[in-house]
């Protein structure tokens, strides 16, 4: 066993860092004139990268927990064990609540005034379910909600979903306000200086828009636009804010700061760079 403690730290500051939130990006996402395939990729990657970097997170953290690391062997069966489960437990919790509440419906057993909670409620449990028998939750819920868009189809299927969201951006509101309440008492706090401030600027742009625009490079249909659209629109957000607040137990500050940092300047420049992007679509030919 070897002390990796301190190498493992550079590795897992970057994972916390990696997922996305769309929601941030809900300017974007929203308008008509970005095209739709761009909306859609920006809103799949969010959701996807999310449940996969869980496994990595809590793997790189408990090895930096114990500040021993297993090999690759255990990594590969960790991974497999949490997405197998993950998998297992998406497609059928979801498929069958799904039957359920077409059973209800053909016998009037569905409540419309209650049904906005259907989803979270179908969320909830596969996320919890999943947690319970060792599988990421997040690659539960991610699977389960395609599952969810694959075989529901009510007649107020579009209705049902609004409604669901926005019960589910009040709880987002909420874990902000809660973190804006962290991050003040972080920032009176922080050893603040020029570098972090530069890393935590470059985490939240150049980082992200590098590796993108050069895995976006055999995509000829895309323009240079709209590849740096998809590229720049990688804000962090709730997912990045739950591993934060994972490492604030450490003895060890100093990934909890700059994940915070960034996180802060994620959102201001995701934030006033939304609408005009959005708003340069509208002159597209």
């Amino acid at each position: 066993m070897v002390d990796l403690s301190r190498i493992v730290a550079v590795p897992l500051l970057a994972i916390i860092l990696t997922p996305t939130d769309a929601a941030l990006s809900k300017g974007l996402l929203e308008s008509q004139s970005v095209p739709e395939k761009i909306r859609e990729s920006i809103n799949v990657e969010s959701g996807l990268n999310d449940g996969m970097c869980v496994p990595i997170f809590l793997f790189l953290f408990l090895s930096w927990q114990h500040g021993e690391f297993q090999g690759a062997a255990t990594m590969l069966t960790f991974l497999i064990e949490e997405i197998g489960i993950a998998l297992i437990v998406g497609v059928s919790v979801t498929y069958g609540a799904l039957k359920l509440t077409q059973l209800s419906a053909t016998r009037h057993y569905f409540e419309k005034s209650s049904s906005p909670f259907l989803v979270l409620s179908v969320a909830v449990s596969v996320f919890t379910l999943a947690q319970l028998l060792g599988g990421s939750g997040f690659v539960a819920a991610f699977v389960g909600g395609l599952v969810f868009d694959k075989f529901y189809r009510a007649d107020d299927d579009e209705k049902l979903i609004e409604d669901s969201e926005h019960i589910a951006d009040f709880f987002a509101y909420l874990i902000w306000c809660l973190f804006g309440a962290y991050a003040f008492f972080q920032l009176q706090t922080i050893d603040l200086n020029i570098y972090k401030v530069l890393f935590a600027f470059l985490a939240a742009t150049l980082v992200r828009v590098a590796p993108v625009m050069l895995s976006l490079i055999p995509f000829n249909e895309l323009s240079l636009k709209e590849k740096f659209t998809l590229a720049w629109f990688g804000p962090r957000g709730l997912a990045s804010i739950v591993f934060t607040l994972m490492v604030l137990e450490s003895t060890e500050n100093g990934l909890a700061e700059l994940a915070t940092l960034t996180i802060l300047m994620s959102v201001f420049v995701h934030g006033i760079t939304t609408r005009p992007i959005a708003n340069s679509y509208k002159n597209r030919n």
